[in-house]
């Protein structure tokens, strides 16, 4: 799948997100945490995983489970200026550490690593193919891809609330696991790990919903911002339509994979 994913506009959502981002990702933080319990239950030296490269580190919710790892050695990078600048606050002390700003999507770091390792990042990206086929190059044979991203099914409710009303759905489209799974295995990578989780999560009502969404910079990276009336008429439809005794429900579907580069 390609989106036409403005990537400036991430940057700067994302930057504008650095001092509230940690307040408000609680579903960021779940699967940042059970992705480090795939890693852990899998690999029993972690001394094998590094150096490593972290894609995507945003405020250092992964970064911190990388490190209580073992993992004391690599690069910790994000696109997004304010967020590493946040990152270099955090890790810029510490020895075998490195923070730098990168595009993911676009790597030419002439080195390899031991491991490459991402957490709720990929479904920013424009396409899959070219970056898993980057990450090929800057692996070290039998080095380890780890990620997870969000799929096809993540706020399927607001998608629904858009088509039941007839306004544009404000988000961009995302991978479904078939694509990604396709995208792993045409470059090379021999799959160790992969599942699906679906994690419901509640909010007091619409509105708090969506500014979570837009504290954690998750705003829409394809085209203009929904208009103001159709936003209300969303609103108010999503809290009669998914309202229950916990508030609104909002539905993240998370892939996770660990791939192999073989020897």
């Amino acid at each position: 799948m390609h989106n036409p994913i403005d990537k400036q506009k991430i940057a700067e959502s994302f930057s504008r997100a650095a001092t509230t981002y940690n307040q408000v990702a609680f579903v960021q933080r779940r699967t940042a945490e059970h992705l480090a319990t795939i890693i852990r239950n899998h690999c029993s030296n972690p001394a094998r995983l590094i150096p490593f490269l972290e894609i995507g580190a945003g405020t250092g919710i992964f970064t911190d489970l990388i490190l209580q790892l073992g993992l004391n050695r690599g690069i910790v990078s994000d696109i997004a200026p304010a967020m590493v600048s946040t990152l270099r606050e955090a890790y810029g002390s510490f020895p075998g550490i490195t923070v730098e700003c990168l595009d993911g999507e676009r790597l030419a770091l002439g080195m390899r690593f031991r491991s490459i390792l991402s957490a709720s990042t990929f479904q920013w990206f424009s396409s899959l193919r070219d970056p898993f086929l980057s990450y090929w190059h800057h692996l070290e044979p039998g080095g380890l891809l780890a990620f997870s991203m969000f799929i096809d099914g993540t706020l399927r409710e607001l998608r629904s609330v858009t088509e039941v009303i007839g306004c544009r759905y404000p988000g961009h489209p995302l991978s479904d696991e078939r694509a990604v799974l396709t995208a792993v295995l045409e470059n090379g990578f021999i799959i160790e790990h992969f599942s699906v989780v679906e994690t419901p999560a509640s909010f007091p009502d619409t509105h708090a919903f969506l500014s979570v969404l837009k504290a954690i910079g998750s705003t829409n990276a394809t085209g203009a911002p929904i208009d103001p009336a159709d936003l209300r008429r969303v609103m108010r439809h999503y809290d009669r339509a998914y309202r229950s005794p916990a508030g609104v429900t909002a539905t993240f579907r998370t892939v996770y994979f660990l791939a192999r580069k073989p020897l």
